[in-house]
């Protein structure tokens, strides 16, 4: 769907009241797909809500401030309502890689570039 059929979208470019309240615009989805050999880490710092999606083997996701973790089998996903940081995704087991993605909005603020609604750094 077009930016601009996107409901509320003419109201937030023409209203100024509205626009003061939106730092931010959403420009379009970002999207990443990583491949995670076993022993390896990734770490996982979000601009906003995002979506990790597991695609082939089993990830196990660590989150900040919480005392549970997350694991993820083949076709399975989790929410991340906000942004957040420190987020530790990790394989299961020793053997088998996992093929993971994370999908989120990239944002433009009114005035300069679009930025990248996430970090991914491995370890």
């Amino acid at each position: 769907m077009d930016i601009a059929a996107r409901p509320g979208f003419l109201d937030l470019m023409t209203n100024p009241a509205l626009r003061a309240k939106t730092p931010c615009v959403p420009v379009a989805p970002a999207r990443v797909v990583m491949k995670l050999d076993p022993y390896r880490i990734a770490t996982l710092e979000t601009k906003g809500p995002a979506e990790i999606g597991c695609m082939e083997g089993q990830v196990w996701i660590t989150l900040p401030g919480q005392t549970e973790d997350v694991i993820l089998h083949a076709g399975q996903r989790h929410l991340l309502p906000r942004a957040t940081r420190g987020v530790v995704i990790s394989t299961v087991g020793t053997r088998c890689p996992a093929t993971f993605g994370i999908r989120a909005t990239v944002t433009k603020p009114w005035s300069g570039r679009a930025e990248m609604p996430f970090q991914l750094e491995f370890a």
